[in-house]
């Protein structure tokens, strides 16, 4: 297979836990509940007068300085909304980050939920669109040029409008839907971004999270959260790409040994390739 040029260096999401420093099979893991925050976040889209955005939501605020994509159903139906008003700070006891006059891009069962979730009181809708073939801009990418990259919307067969905004935040370095539909897209394994080292801490290179942790990984609060999501809400909402934040219970996986959270994480791997074409001409699959 070597000779025949069919192996390829790429990368694949993999279960990791950041405490014990390694990889996880499935039978080394163990699922319970745990309070996680939750975020809608706003993804600015490219060439739009209106200034629209389209949101997304997620459990991981971690994950979002390694967001590379935008992930969208053709079987959806997708609403352009204006948020007319927002309960007032002295209603809700916080400020709120939706503000009067945004544009929204959302799935349109999903419209109500999330303008529950954003305090937005009064809102209307404006019209029907389609998101394929969009570019947006990463919610951070004013803070460096190192998120200012044009992030794709793709089309992905695990998108629902069961819960979420109808759009899925796409990180390929950090889940399997969003490896997968990176990968089926055309694109390669070695344009993912790869920024969360084996102590599950931001790279160096990475500007103003560098170091944070994700999960703390020793003393006595060992398995509790690391500084990561925390600091990447607070940039967000500098950013004014926050639209709105919570808490929410979710069953995630946890090392059995440690029983602290483990995180997916991209890691090197070798590849064999079916279709590649070797010195011989033809592919392993011939």
């Amino acid at each position: 297979m070597a000779m025949q040029g069919a192996l390829v260096r790429g990368a694949k999401p993999i279960m990791w836990s950041p405490v014990e420093r390694t990889a996880l099979a499935e039978a080394e893991v163990e699922y319970y509940d745990r309070k996680v925050p939750v975020i809608w976040v706003k993804f600015p889209v490219v060439g739009r007068d209106d200034g629209a955005s389209v949101v997304i939501w997620t459990t991981t605020p971690w994950t979002i300085p390694a967001n590379q994509a935008v992930s969208f159903s053709p079987e959806i139906s997708y609403g352009l909304y204006t948020v007319d008003a927002v309960m007032s700070e002295e209603e809700l006891g916080f400020a709120p980050y939706a503000k009067a006059g945004e544009k929204l891009i959302i799935s349109d069962d999903l419209a109500q939920s999330v303008m529950d979730g954003a305090k937005v009181s009064a809102f209307t809708r404006v019209s029907d669109v389609d998101p394929t073939g969009w570019a947006l801009k990463h919610p951070l990418s004013g803070m460096d040029p190192f998120f200012d990259k044009p992030i794709p919307m793709l089309a992905g067969e695990h998108v629902t409008a069961d819960a979420g905004t109808g759009f899925v935040h796409t990180a390929p370095a950090h889940g399997e839907d969003d490896f997968n539909v990176w990968v089926e897209s055309g694109r390669t394994t070695q344009d993912i971004r790869q920024i969360v080292d084996a102590d599950g801490c931001y790279t160096p290179d990475v500007p103003r999270f560098a170091g944070m942790d994700i999960v703390r990984t020793s003393g006595k609060k060992r398995g509790e959260p690391g500084k990561a999501n925390n600091e990447v809400i607070a940039a967000l909402a500098e950013s004014g790409n926050l639209l709105a934040r919570g808490i929410t219970t979710i069953r995630d996986a946890h090392s059995w040994r440690s029983k602290a959270p483990v995180i997916r994480r991209a890691t090197p791997q070798w590849f064999i390739s079916m279709d590649k074409p070797g010195p011989n001409g033809k592919s392993l699959r011939e």
